[in-house]
């Protein structure tokens, strides 16, 4: 909910079931502005955060750019994070940071 509850924060921390393992895939982000700013940032220990360019799973406007490699997945695992910025010409969030910790 990027323009309800959450329309003034950039930072969101996941962090999956506390205790073991866990995934979460993202195939894009609903509310894009153009400008806007935000980190997911994945932090527990042994949790794994996908995000895929360009997937099919979600519309055009909220979808994930990376490459020019469509359905193509990039992860952090543990302690790490993704920026992306939406970028309104494009339609698209644009990934501008990956850091792994």
């Amino acid at each position: 909910d990027l323009n309800g509850v959450n329309s003034d924060r950039t930072l969101f921390i996941l962090r999956g079931t506390v205790g073991s393992p866990g995934t979460t895939t993202i195939t894009g982000i609903a509310g894009g502005t153009d400008g806007r700013l935000i980190v997911l940032k994945a932090d527990a220990l042994n949790f794994n955060m996908f995000i895929v360019n360009e997937s099919a799973n979600s519309l055009p406007e909220n979808r994930l750019q990376f490459n020019q490699n469509p359905n193509q997945t990039e992860n952090v695992n543990g302690y790490g994070s993704f920026t992306f910025v939406y970028v309104d010409s494009e339609q698209r969030w644009v990934l501008i940071n990956r850091e792994i910790l």
